[in-house]
Parts: structure tokens; C-alpha cells; sequence
């Protein structure tokens, strides 16, 4: 009896090695699953969230990018806008005095009057000559139809600003050394003229003094 209860005792002991050991190696197959899923599991998280934060990054860096190039484009188009204006501003500016200076050049300057049936004489600081084919010198021939006649009459008209078919020419005479006068009437009002022009070297006739006649 005491053999056989030896031997259930080992065999019981073997049984009881037997489950430690299955119970250690479940144990151990446990560790390490759980040392495995935890590595790899933080490092995948780690991966993740360094390239969430990258893209992140990226992302922000772009919007800033993209502000800033908005903030310029619009400060240019502020400052184009601005030099438009001020370009505007001056062009008007300019043609306003130009326009001032033409009307002042245009204003009548009252004259001294030269013949007895004069009501009003004047001159202008805008008149020019109004250009000559004839050269140097005038013709000073005073006949109808001439080159030299009919530079006259228009240099008369455009003194009194009528147009030279509106005009009746009751004269055009010598005056001087290279002057000449006209006794015009306007055919529309009646009003008459007598206006001065000398010569002016290669340029033509150039009004120098128109009167209104009674």
C-alpha cells in the first residue's frame, strides 16, 4: 500500500508541475503579447500623430503663405488704385491750366483805337500767323484771288473768328512795310471790321489789331 501511495503522489506532483508549467507558459505567451501590441501599437500612434502634426504643419505654413500673398497683391492693387487717381488728379490738373491758359490767351485785351468809326479795338495774345506758301517776303500785290490776297483774308477771318464764306470784303490794303488791313462785314450780323496783320518771315499774316466799325 505504501508503494501505490507513492506513486499517486508523483504522479499527482507530475500533474501539478505539469499545469504550473502550462500555467507559466500561458503566462508568458500573455506578456508577451500584450509587450508586443503595446511596442508596435505606440509606435504606430507615434508615427500617426508625427505625420498628423507634419501635414498640420504643412497645412498652416500654406494658409500663411497663401495670406500673405493676398495681404501683397492687395496692398499692390491699393497702390496701383492710388497712383491711377493721383494720375488722374494731375492730368486734370493739367488740362484745366492748359485750358485757363488758352482762354486767357483768347480773352480780348482792350487797344487803342486807330480810326474815327471804331467802337471797340482789341487784340488777343493767342493769335499766330497763319502760315504763307509765299516765303520770306509777302507779294504785297492786293489783287483778288492771289496767293498773296487770299493768305490775307484768311489771317482777317481768323482774327475775328468767322469763317472766310461768312465774310463780305469791302477792302484789303496795304498799310506799311509788309503790313496790310481789311475792311470786312459780317454777311449773317452786318457787323463790320477793320482788322490789322503784318507779315511774319516765312510764317504768313498775323493779326496784330482788330476794331469794331459804327
Amino acid at each position: 500500500m505504501a508503494g501505490g501511495s507513492r506513486f499517486q503522489q508523483k504522479q499527482e506532483k507530475r500533474r501539478q508541475n505539469g499545469v504550473l508549467n502550462i500555467a507559466i507558459a500561458i503566462v508568458l505567451l500573455a506578456v508577451v503579447i500584450v509587450a508586443y501590441q503595446l511596442f508596435f501599437t505606440s509606435d504606430n500612434t507615434e508615427q500617426v500623430a508625427s505625420s498628423d502634426k507634419k501635414v498640420t504643419q504643412q497645412t498652416e505654413k500654406e494658409k500663411e503663405a497663401a495670406k500673405k500673398k493676398e495681404k501683397e497683391e492687395s496692398a499692390k492693387k491699393k497702390e496701383e488704385a492710388k497712383a491711377a487717381e493721383q494720375k488722374k488728379k494731375e492730368e486734370a490738373a493739367k488740362k484745366k491750366e492748359e485750358e485757363e491758359a488758352k482762354a486767357k490767351e483768347n480773352e480780348k485785351v482792350s487797344a487803342e483805337k486807330t480810326i474815327a468809326q471804331a467802337k471797340e479795338a482789341y487784340t488777343k495774345s493767342a493769335w499766330k500767323p497763319v502760315g504763307t506758301q509765299q516765303g520770306q517776303s509777302p507779294a504785297m500785290t492786293f489783287q483778288q484771288g492771289s496767293v498773296d490776297w487770299n493768305e490775307m483774308k484768311k489771317a482777317i477771318a481768323y482774327a475775328i473768328d468767322i469763317p472766310e464764306d461768312q465774310l463780305v470784303i469791302n477792302r484789303i490794303g496795304n498799310s506799311g512795310k509788309q503790313k496790310a488791313y481789311g475792311r470786312v462785314t459780317d454777311k449773317q450780323t452786318g457787323n463790320k471790321y477793320y482788322v490789322n496783320i503784318d507779315w511774319v518771315e516765312d510764317e504768313g499774316w498775323k493779326p496784330t489789331l482788330v476794331q469794331t466799325l459804327n
